[in-house]
């Protein structure tokens, strides 16, 4: 993240696709949808929060599925150990990628 000091001692944060004036939330709500080509028939729900770097470790991805803060194709889905397939949606924390 770059941080730049403009008049009255604001902050302008540019982080990807978007820029903010002044506060911190999760920015990722502009972005458009991510995209993971699969390789293979499936991947697994937790390892896919962590191929996406959404997680730091599998603990913490097991951990946000469990507590039903990951959307699969729309619903909240608790399957940890879920195969997520080619054309499923899966969406953390504002973010969301499609599988192709």
């Amino acid at each position: 993240m770059q941080v730049w000091r403009g008049t009255w001692s604001k902050f302008v944060y540019l982080v990807g696709c978007y820029i903010l004036v002044g506060m911190q939330f999760n920015l990722n709500y502009f972005c458009a949808m991510q995209t993971f080509k699969l390789e293979g028939e499936y991947i697994q729900m937790i390892q896919l929060l962590k191929v996406m770097n959404w997680v730091e470790h599998g603990a913490m991805a097991q951990m946000v599925v469990t507590e039903g803060y990951v959307k699969y194709n729309g619903t909240v889905d608790y399957r940890k150990r879920l195969k997520v397939k080619v054309g499923d949606v899966v969406e953390f924390d504002g973010q969301q990628v499609k599988v192709v």
